[in-house]
């Protein structure tokens, strides 16, 4: 599973924008995506967050699909929110390693020597999405600070994201969250929480999108639903009902 946010939380959330070489105090843990479009050998996800990029701003979750989306060849910057101050330390880290890298060969190899598994699938998928990437767009988004990290939780305040774009992000990123709010995935799951919880979270998700920007989430499954935010804020089924009807 990526990334957990449950619905609240007791420890401070950092405010405002964090820059790429912040120090966040705690020790990274770079994620593997485990989320796909279409099918586990031919994931399309990748290529979807990167060609966002030539269409606006990009929101991610903090895992190596944040990455990608930062190889995108459009001038759009990528924006990548997590409660979890590690998993976006993990981001930032695996994005250093770029900047001192003189070709994408290099820094894979870096991001492999320190981090296997999430270095592995990085290489793995950029060789079936090459087109889509740009190393020398990658650099150039870390090397003028296009690349921005927020410390929140998508089912409380998120004001901070508002002064990112008016308009809306091209794409948004958010993998399964939902099925963490409200305990649902635990023995102390509060269906009343967990409905509370998740009308904030659809209500927070849907604020940052515009009219033609694409949606990327799942309701407790890694196989994502990719649909335009005006259709999905008509049809948006709670996790607990995704569940039910997958069960």
């Amino acid at each position: 599973m990526t990334s957990p946010q449950p619905q609240s939380t007791s420890k401070k959330l950092l405010a405002g924008r964090i820059s790429l070489d912040a120090d966040l105090g705690v020790e990274p843990i770079p994620r593997k995506a485990q989320d796909f479009v279409g099918s586990r050998m031919r994931n399309e996800l990748p290529a979807i967050l990167m060609d966002a990029t030539s269409q606006g701003k990009v929101f991610s979750i903090a895992n190596t699909m944040a990455v990608l989306a930062a190889l995108g060849r459009g001038p759009g910057e990528v924006i990548v929110g997590d409660l979890d101050l590690a998993n976006l330390a993990g981001v930032q880290r695996m994005m250093l390693l770029a900047v001192n890298s003189d070709d994408q060969r290099t820094w894979l190899t870096a991001v492999k020597k320190q981090y296997p598994e999430p270095g592995t699938q990085l290489e793995t998928l950029l060789q079936g999405f090459g087109e889509q990437a740009s190393f020398a767009r990658f650099k150039e988004r870390l090397r003028n600070d296009h690349v921005g990290f927020y410390n929140l939780n998508l089912a409380e305040d998120i004001g901070d994201l508002h002064d990112v774009d008016g308009k809306g992000f091209s794409a948004v990123y958010i993998s399964n969250i939902e099925t963490y709010l409200g305990g649902f995935l635990s023995e102390s799951f509060d269906a009343q929480l967990a409905g509370s919880a998740q009308r904030r979270f659809r209500t927070n998700v849907l604020s940052l999108t515009g009219d033609e920007t694409l949606l990327i989430h799942g309701g407790g499954a890694m196989k994502m639903q990719v649909e335009n935010a005006a259709k999905a804020s008509q049809n948006w089924m709670p996790a607990t009902a995704v569940q039910r009807a997958d069960s």
